[in-house]
């Protein structure tokens, strides 16, 4: 596994859903699933997504609580220090177990008779 040293603590993070770089405001969009900023503010709208880890260490751990089928996706994880910027992408698949399962189960309930 490849691990990023950095230059100095971590100022801040974005966990986006999505995310895609805007060449034209050099910046990157998507859907934000939770941001941690240098004044240590947190939107008020991430109550699935919570901080585990410590930015002090560079622990950026993160837990998505209750997370749904909509949640698969490609994840970015922007990060900052100081001197240094980068995104770290995560391929996020979630899949629907319980109606797999229920339906599977309706299924050996009521089997098909074949003559």
């Amino acid at each position: 596994m490849w691990k990023k040293v950095l230059d100095g603590a971590l100022e801040s993070f974005i966990l986006f859903h999505n995310p895609e770089y805007n060449n034209n405001i050099s910046k990157f969009e998507g859907t934000r699933l939770y941001e941690n900023t240098k004044d240590g503010k947190v939107p008020s709208g991430q109550k699935r997504v919570q901080f585990l880890g410590d930015k002090n260490n560079n622990n950026c751990t993160l837990s998505i609580h209750p997370v749904h089928v909509n949640d698969s996706g490609q994840l970015g994880l922007r990060m900052e220090s100081k001197t240094e910027k980068w995104m770290e992408e995560i391929h996020l698949n979630v899949s629907d177990l319980f109606h797999l399962i229920s339906s599977s189960l309706q299924n050996f309930k009521n089997p098909r008779k074949s003559f």
